[in-house]
Formats: structure tokens, sequence, C-alpha cells
């Protein structure tokens, strides 16, 4: 969906698949792409990036991505978005995480500009949604809310009837009316009680001029129970493929062949030891006489075919008839 994640289970099995294309030949690539091939795009781009070692930290990824991709250094820019790719991160260096359901019970939001007298639960509203589709809870109706309320400092609370149990990735959209005040994403395992997200971390809001600049969303969970997850990550240490990122307008064949991506925009290679640099050379080495080898083999196959083809044709043309 335009604006959102990726579904965190879809992230690594995207980025095997990737590499086992791109890892057949030079001619084998991947194009990514989504509506405007820049959020949803940028957003699984940065985890192959990170899947594949090319950077350490989803921040180095995300930086290099908007260098590349954008001329305003704008590339994945929606707050949920990023927390997936920050979620990849911790997925590559430490594995999945078990799988957890928590039980949500309270929302806390604000401030808001004004507090409204009456009618406070028509006004203001949320839903909650599975992977962002299946709509799970919505706050409109009375039998879900015990109570909602303002305080002095303008915060509204939102109380549940009873707990909603929450597995997986989940998103959360609030309103005033019918029109989003804000939208977060979050993943089960990666929560805790209590987690607040501030404006730069909720979608919609964090561009919203009229919207305070302390404004935030805080979640309550009454437990959390541990399940096991099928299976772990179990990423080799300093594995990485033979692939490379290009952007459209970047990629030529052949030219970007030995391309090097630049992990910090003011770092050089001179910055790089001596040793991984004669490591490099033999590499590069290494291809040429392989590429030599191959041409100088393909070209005397020719050769060959051309000689037995023009004698069979020398020794049949007598006979031919013309037509």
């Amino acid at each position: 969906m335009d604006h959102n994640p990726p579904v965190l289970e879809m992230i690594l099995p995207f980025c095997k698949s990737v590499e086992e294309w791109v890892n057949q030949g030079e001619k084998f690539i991947t194009a990514i792409h989504c509506k405007a091939g820049k959020g949803r795009t940028g957003c699984l781009i940065c985890c192959w990036m990170l899947y594949n070692r090319d950077f350490e930290t989803a921040n180095e990824s995300m930086n290099y991505y908007a260098q590349i991709r954008t001329k305003n250094n704008k590339g994945v820019t929606i707050p949920s978005q990023r927390r997936y790719i920050r979620y990849f991160e911790e997925i590559v260096n430490k594995g999945m995480r078990p799988l957890y359901q928590v039980s949500f019970s309270r929302l806390i939001a604000g401030p808001f500009s004004k507090a409204p007298k009456k009618g406070i639960e028509m006004l203001y509203h949320f839903k909650i949604h599975f992977e962002g589709k299946d709509k799970i809870y919505e706050s409109k109706s009375k039998e879900n809310v015990i109570a909602v309320s303002f305080n002095k400092e303008k915060m509204l609370t939102f109380i549940v009837a009873k707990p909603i149990p929450l597995i997986g990735d989940i998103r959360i959209q609030f309103y005033k009316k019918n029109k989003k005040v804000f939208q977060l994403w979050f993943h089960s395992s990666y929560i805790a009680d209590g987690t607040q997200f501030f404006k730069p971390d909720l979608d919609s809001a964090c561009k919203n001029k009229k919207i305070k600049s302390d404004f935030s969303a805080q979640l309550f969970f009454s437990e959390t129970n541990a399940t096991p997850q099928v299976g772990v990550c179990g990423f080799k240490e300093n594995s990485k493929s033979n692939a490379r990122v290009y952007f459209q307008d970047d990629y030529k064949p052949g030219k970007n062949k030995n391309k090097n991506i630049n992990k910090n925009s003011n770092s050089s290679s001179s910055d790089q030891p001596e040793n991984e640099k004669e490591k490099e050379k033999e590499k590069e080495n290494e291809l040429e006489t392989e590429e030599n080898n191959i041409s100088k083999s393909s070209s005397s196959k020719k050769l060959k075919n051309n000689q037995k083809n023009y004698v069979s044709s020398s020794s049949t043309s007598g006979s031919e008839k013309s037509d």
C-alpha cells in the first residue's frame, strides 16, 4: 500500500530472492519500484543494502539512498517506513525476535489546540488494522470504549473496554471527524508498554504544521505473551554477495562493474587500509584474467565454426542449383 511499510516478515524473503537472482551473473539485474519509486522502493533497497552488508546501520543505508536517489536528500521520509528499516537492522545483526502477542489497553494523544466540551468520542476516534488491511478495532463503537477524556494539558485518553490482543504488523489510524490526524505502524515483537511516539515518529502528523511540535501518541499494553518464532535469520558474519545497488539514471552496463559504494560522503578511498586495497586489486585482476580467458575461448570457437561453415559451403556450392 502506498505510504506504508512492507510487512516485516516479507523483507527477509525479498532480500534472499534478490541475492539468488543477482548472484547468477552481471546481467541479472533486479528492478525495484512502486508508484513514485521512492518511499516503499527505498524501504526495501535500504533493507537490501543492510542484508548485503554494504552498510552497518539503518541511518547509513538511508543517508546513502537519499543522496543517490534524490536531489534534496529526502529519500525514505515516512516515519513508519524508517522504523521498519531499523527493525531490519536489528534482524540482520541479532536475528528475529520471538513473536510476541501484546494486549492493547489505552491510548493517550495530544496536546490538542482546543478541548471540545461535548461529543469527544464522536469527534476523535481511531482504528486498528492487522497488516494494514483487516480492521481489528474501532473506537467509534460505544461498546469498545470505557472512557474518553481530556485533561488540563489537553491530552486525550482512550481506555478500551476489553484488552485487544495484537500480534505481528499493526497499523493505528487516528482521526478528527473523518480527517486523519496521524497513523503509525509497529510490530508486536518490537513494542513495549508505554511506548511514546513523538511528532517526528508519526506518519502524516510529522509534516503537518498545524500540529504542535510536542504532540505525541503513547500506547499502553496490559500484558505480553511470548510465543515461539518459526525460524530466525541466521546471517553469516561479514557475508556479502556480488550485487551492487544502482539506480535508473546511474546504471550503465559495464561502466559500474567494479563500482564501490561510499558508506560516508566525507570519506575517501584513501582511508582504507593498504591490505584491503591490495586484496581488492587482486580480486579485480582475477576477474579481468577470467574475462579475458572467456573472451579468447569464445572468439576461438567462433573462428572454428566460421571455418567449418566456409568449408561446407564451398564443397557444396558446385553441386547446388540456383532457385
